[in-house]
């Protein structure tokens, strides 16, 4: 099994095997034909019913490769203690025997739990799905499993290699799990102060790659994952425990595929209160994913109120998705939060909402849908409160809003922020903030290449204690493109220095064609200067084309200039488009800017 790197090199994840039963059928997989006649086992309630449970499970296994069907009924199978059969030196404990076949277990209402007085030195998770099998369940509860050595007497917890605590609920090694219609509540991964755990991943669903290099595939379909965890915690200098990642769902060299679910309430901490300082980073509240071998793919699902937390790096208030190429559509992505409490440079929490972390070589698409109130917050720096993209992302009929990012140093991109490849078509990125000490982008920060096409950048807002620029765009060494583009009243506002009310561009090239950029403000309140209302260009070129319209912006402060456009580079307006009606001036230097 691989294990997770820190910050970069986590999992994978793919798509498009049919599986027997139906068990993990996607969209883009074919259809199956069912045996005619598959044997339906009834797993009858009572005083025994976990025992009858178990028993099943094993009955099944034993009939392999023959498919089996496990129908519960409506009561609580509560798991007691671990099983002495279960692999734990490769999977963890778990609470019933590892499946080694392809089961499907039809839930009808049940509840699947580990007993709450279950010994405390005795973590288990619920389900484990081996190698090659294949896992369906439906209509159940997975509900309080712990994956993980915290707190565990079991010797192999200190042995070596080291065993890694990862899904709560459900483990998968190498197999397929089908998720239908299912509640996955109050699971946990947690190292605690294990020295030998190094990650916590996946609080309900945990799915790596086996020993042999062979992914696992999750399909989540029309579920709910509540209040599950994945956390860290050192507090001595001998644990290891380094990152926390997927509080509810976690793919290490895996595929997982979401569709019509609801996430709401997870988290993933990794805190470091001793002396040791391992615990690092903690990424995606809800779903953690990357090196997928195919497509992530996310859609028509629900992410809310999940977070991050760490004292160096914090990323993914709700998704993050690393080196892997994916397709979200028409999901809502609100009030998650990525926070780092670490106040040194280096440390902050990086997209509140979304983090994507990939090479130029993965494409990453975002398909209608909401990402709103997130937050991005950083004791020292933030990010992308809405989305944090190292990657190629495409947005298109997206609506970016009310995001924030904060911290105390550098603050970058309230909506957005962007360092690699970035289209938006018919996308709204409106009402977002950046405040710090340095805050840049209130809207959008980005650098590489930048395409806006047919959308707006709107009612942002940048400010900050030292320097503030770009109220709804900053770019720096970036080659854009604006295409039928509203740019309008967005803010930057700083006592001293307050810059590019609209758009601020350093060593960047600016092509705006059609666009309008109405109502930005730079304002420097007491003894500094605000420039640029509309737009500041600095050591790059700006080129307002096509009819783009400049108008009503404002620079305001002691030394204030260029209410349209300071320029400190190559600026030039091209009739039919014009700057008027703007404040204390049009552009600045005065004739600085060809055709103003």
């Amino acid at each position: 099994m691989s294990n997770r790197k820190q910050c970069a090199g986590w999992a994978r994840l793919k798509v498009g095997v049919p599986l027997a039963l139906g068990l993990l059928v996607a969209t883009a997989m074919p259809t199956w034909a069912a045996p005619a006649a598959i044997p339906v086992t009834n797993v009858a309630c009572g005083p025994n019913a976990a025992t009858n449970l178990i028993s099943a499970i094993m009955a099944a296994n034993a009939l392999a490769p023959a498919p089996q069907i496990l129908s519960l009924n409506p009561c609580n199978y509560v798991l007691t203690a671990s099983l002495t059969d279960a692999p734990d030196e490769l999977y963890g404990a778990t609470g019933t025997p590892v499946i080694a076949n392809t089961i499907a277990i039809r839930g009808n209402g049940a509840t699947i739990s580990r007993s709450a007085t279950a010994s405390s030195s005795d973590p288990f998770r619920i389900l484990t799905v081996g190698p090659l099998a294949q896992l369906s369940i439906d209509s159940v509860t997975i509900k309080g499993g712990i994956a993980g050595c915290a707190g565990s007497s079991a010797t192999w917890c200190s042995g070596t290699p080291s065993v890694d605590a990862f899904g709560g609920g459900i483990g998968v090694v190498g197999g397929n799990l089908g998720v239908y219609g299912a509640t996955l509540i109050g699971n946990t991964a947690t190292c605690g102060t294990v020295t030998a755990c190094k990650s916590a991943a996946g609080g309900a669903i945990g799915a790596q790659d086996d020993a042999a290099g062979d992914p696992s595939v999750v399909l989540i379909t029309d579920s709910t994952l509540d209040h599950n965890t994945a956390s860290c915690a050192d507090t001595a200098a001998a644990d290891k425990c380094k990152m926390a990642a997927g509080g509810a769902a976690d793919a290490t060299n895996s595929d997982l595929h979401v569709l019509r679910s609801q996430f709401h309430d997870n988290s993933a901490s990794c805190i470091d209160t001793g002396t040791g300082k391992k615990c690092k980073d903690a990424f995606g509240g809800a779903l953690d994913v990357g090196k997928a071998p195919d497509e992530v793919t996310v859609s028509d699902s629900e992410f809310d109120h999940n977070s991050v937390t760490s004292d160096q790096a914090a990323g993914g208030g709700a998704i993050t998705i690393l080196k892997a190429a994916s397709t979200l559509a028409n999901n809502l992505i609100q009030r998650n939060a990525a926070t780092s409490t670490g106040t040194t440079p280096g440390t902050g929490g990086i997209g509140g909402g979304l983090l994507i972390e990939a090479a130029q070589k993965f494409a990453n698409s975002i398909t209608g849908g909401t990402v709103e109130q997130n937050t991005a917050i950083g004791g020292y720096s933030g990010g992308g409160g809405g989305i944090a993209a190292g990657a190629n992302l495409s947005l298109a009929d997206v609506s970016v809003n009310d995001n924030s990012a904060t911290g105390a140093g550098l603050v970058e991109g309230g909506g957005v922020v962007s360092t690699d490849s970035l289209r938006a078509v018919r996308t709204h990125i409106d009402n977002n903030s950046v405040s710090g000490g340095e805050s840049v982008g209130g809207g959008v920060a980005a650098a590489g290449s930048v395409v806006l096409e047919n959308g707006s950048v709107s009612n942002n807002y940048a400010n900050g204690s030292s320097e503030v620029v770009g109220g709804g765009l900053y770019l720096a060494a970036a080659t854009a493109s604006l295409v039928d583009e509203q740019v309008s009243w967005n803010s930057v506002k700083n006592p001293v220095v307050a810059v590019g009310g609209g758009i601020f561009a350093e060593s960047s090239t600016v092509i705006v064609q059609r666009g309008r950029m109405e109502g930005n403000k730079a304002t420097s309140s007491t003894s500094g200067e605000g420039l640029g209302g509309g737009v500041y260009t600095a050591g790059g070129r700006f080129a307002a084309l096509g009819g783009t319209q400049i108008v009503d912006n404002s620079a305001s402060g002691p030394g204030a200039a260029g209410g349209g456009i300071y320029n400190a580079g190559l600026a030039e307006v091209d009739p039919p488009s014009a700057v008027y009606g703007n404040n204390p001036d049009q552009c600045a230097p005065a004739g600085s800017v060809v055709g103003c």
